[in-house]
């Protein structure tokens, strides 16, 4: 009798905790009926189909994005400088991109190397060569700085040492799109 008593506990436990515990039903706030947004019995908010459009567009590369605007007649020139970071402490190499032209540029690929103690080296004989993708731009008449940090292998293949902002350089491989002005609206940054 005990045995059945226990079970019948156990059960009717386990139904409680079912009930306090199973998913709220979505209910429309529209008066109408509508399905524009929606808020749930314990207070846990939906996305509306405008949030959820937003979230994706942000979610968007910048290469992927519209962007309106004029194409330049004349090809990109771009100016890179290296600069080591010191003062962080953590071997960052910061570099700078401007175009010479004065144009909105998208969707950068960096290509940099160490070039050694003369800055005679290049990419195809460094013995360290690294490329950044950046999902950003560089807007019109500016300059874009990025920085990366360098791990302790990647350091051990130059002496161990990050050096000084003389040993590194860098390129501009590749680029999406150029523009004569920064465009109207600017393309959306994802963190």
């Amino acid at each position: 009798m005990a045995l059945r008593f226990v079970i019948l506990l156990a059960i009717a436990g386990g139904l409680a905790v079912y009930l306090v515990m199973r998913p709220a039903k979505a209910i429309p706030t529209d008066p109408k009926g509508g399905k524009e947004s929606y808020f749930v019995e314990d207070d846990v908010a939906v996305m509306t189909p405008a949030e959820r459009a937003g979230i994706e567009a942000k979610q968007k590369l910048v290469a992927e994005q519209d962007l309106p605007g004029d194409e330049p007649s004349e090809t990109p020139q771009f100016d890179v400088r290296t600069e080591v970071n010191l003062v962080s402490r953590k071997n960052q190499l910061c570099f700078y991109v401007s175009e010479a032209h004065g144009y909105f540029i998208d969707s950068l690929r960096v290509q940099f190397w160490y070039a050694g103690e003369n800055g005679n080296l290049t990419p195809e004989n460094s013995p360290l060569t690294k490329y950044d993708y950046l999902n950003t731009y560089i807007k019109a008449n500016e300059t874009l700085r990025q920085c990366i940090e360098l791990t302790p292998p990647e350091l051990n293949r130059v002496g161990g040492d990050i050096g000084t902002s003389k040993n590194w350089a860098a390129r501009i491989e590749w680029y999406n799109r150029a523009r004569l002005k920064n465009p109207d609206p600017l393309p959306v940054l994802n963190d």
